[in-house]
């Protein structure tokens, strides 16, 4: 008896009659709308760096870093603050304050965050990412 339940779910869930594909789309629609990539960080974290570690990750000199942040109005009091205390400060994000201290050079260059974890890539598209055959 506890078999034939089963297959039943199973079978409507598959088919999508409700009430299960209606749990099966409350799933996907708290899923989608755990993250919105345009309001990601460009990097995990970066609001716990230092300008400093902002500097050295991106690739520009710390002096630059420190230059581009008053030409966008937040004064940072030296490469030792991090973007976390800047955007408190200047009430803004910590996305923000990354944009601003690139430059408007390197800020239009900076993808949207599409997301670096595994969550949602197949394992073929792992594998062709990291080049390990199939």
């Amino acid at each position: 008896m506890a078999s034939a339940v089963g297959v039943g779910v199973l079978v409507l869930t598959i088919v999508g009659i409700p009430p299960f594909s209606t749990v099966m789309n409350f799933g996907e629609t708290v899923k989608n709308s755990w993250s919105d990539p345009a309001n990601e960080p460009p990097v995990p974290h970066a609001e716990l760096w230092t300008v400093g570690k902002f500097a050295e990750s991106n690739k520009i000199p710390v002096d630059q870093a420190m230059d581009n942040l008053p030409q966008a109005n937040m004064a940072a009091p030296g490469p030792d603050v991090t973007l976390q205390v800047l955007a408190t400060t200047y009430k803004v994000t910590p996305r923000q304050v990354y944009l601003k201290a690139l430059g408007p050079a390197k800020a239009a260059s900076v993808p949207m965050a599409e997301g670096g974890g595994f969550g949602r890539k197949t394992v073929g598209q792992l594998c062709q990412e990291v080049n390990v055959p199939i």
